[in-house]
């Protein structure tokens, strides 16, 4: 059991500083799967990473961990900062008071809403994956891929969920992890799925056309009501 666990962080770590290499690997893996009557076993024996296939469920459990380790460092430098204010306002004006308690308030609001995101992590990053797993299916049989390809789709989403651990640095980590996430799904979409530049790119936007049509959708509602008055 413990081996395993390493061997799946091990192949969750490779995801992030590998993202080409470790889905060709994924991808071979899978057509001779298509290609065999008998099921290949993994790793492939051309495989210098030695990875393991990863579940759902072990990769949302990774990154819950990043998750939680990103809140501390959110909880603490809130703490930090609360006092060092309150150090500042020793002594101070009652208005100076007063501006701390109102930044003390909001500072507490910051770390419920943390905690309340870090909890609710498994929730949101299982609806995360199967919304984007179904829009990866979409658009593989808009480009008319085979049905067994789609096995992929679930590969190349849960593999952007390694970008968790760029959480671990301090300040950036949270916008470096949603830029390389990009480049996780770009990575998987070509060298996983064999889309093309073109191709990852529009499923990558796929999410701005849904709001613009919703966006439109709702403009043209409003509009046939205000003409049906």
């Amino acid at each position: 059991m413990i081996k395993h666990t390493c061997d799946a962080f091990y192949s969750y770590f490779m995801m992030l500083i590998h993202p080409f290499k470790t889905h060709e690997v994924l991808r071979q893996h899978r057509m001779a799967m298509r290609e065999s009557s008998t099921v290949v076993p993994f790793p492939p024996s051309d495989d210098k990473y030695n990875l393991i296939q990863l579940k759902r469920e072990e990769v949302i459990c990774f990154s819950w961990i990043m998750e939680i380790i990103s809140a501390i460092y959110t909880i603490m430098s809130i703490n930090l900062g609360i006092s060092a204010l309150n150090f500042i306002n020793t002594g101070s004006s009652f208005n100076s008071w007063i501006a701390f308690q109102l930044y003390y308030s909001g500072q507490i609001t910051n770390i419920t809403i943390t905690l309340f995101f870090v909890v609710l992590f498994p929730v949101t990053a299982w609806v995360y994956i199967k919304v984007w797993e179904m829009i990866v299916v979409f658009f593989m049989k808009l480009f008319e891929y085979d049905e067994l390809d789609e096995l992929g789709a679930i590969d190349v989403v849960t593999s952007t969920l390694s970008a968790n651990i760029l959480l671990l640095i301090p300040l950036f980590g949270s916008v470096l992890a949603k830029l390389y996430q990009i480049l996780l799904f770009f990575a998987g979409l070509k060298s996983n799925l064999g889309m093309n530049t073109q191709q990852s790119i529009l499923v990558l936007m796929a999410p701005i056309f849904l709001l613009v049509v919703t966006i439109l959708f709702l403009i043209g509602y409003v509009i046939l009501m205000f003409t049906a008055m």
